[in-house]
């Protein structure tokens, strides 16, 4: 709504559009709003995204913020923590395997080796993990 009004008043800009992006990510990962309800705001704040962040030739669009829209894993700081942590500590994945507990942890291995993931890969951190293998979790 913020953004729908920062437009009207022509105040839209890569800051009120992050915000709002922001904002809406919020709900959909606290599930205030579905997964069809947050595509459907998507949609509608891509065409603004696109707008504001076409790419320039000059010297200053490397100062400058950019927004790209890409797809990611619904893991608890996943690119900052190891993979496996991400996996013990997001809501989701945590409760439906119960990690806190040993059957729960071996269930959790057990995930990982289904995936094919390796252990020493889901203990590093996930940017230092091979290529092929971070590629292939994005599209889980």
């Amino acid at each position: 709504i913020m953004f729908q009004l920062a437009l009207q008043i022509s105040r839209g800009s890569n800051e009120v559009i992050w915000w709002a992006i922001i904002g809406l990510t919020e709900q959909l990962l606290y599930e205030k709003i579905d997964r069809d309800t947050y595509v459907s705001h998507l949609h509608e704040l891509q065409p603004h995204v696109l707008r504001l962040n076409r790419s320039e030739e000059d010297s200053s669009s490397v100062n400058r913020m950019k927004i790209a829209f890409e797809n990611e894993l619904r893991l608890v700081t996943y690119r900052h923590w190891t993979f496996y942590e991400s996996l013990c500590h997001s809501d989701y994945t945590s409760c439906r395997f119960k990690s806190w507990t040993m059957k729960g942890q071996k269930k959790l291995l057990e995930f990982l080796s289904d995936m094919g993931i390796p252990l020493t890969q889901s203990k590093q951190k996930f940017l230092a993990m091979d290529v092929q293998i971070r590629d292939s979790l994005k599209e889980w």
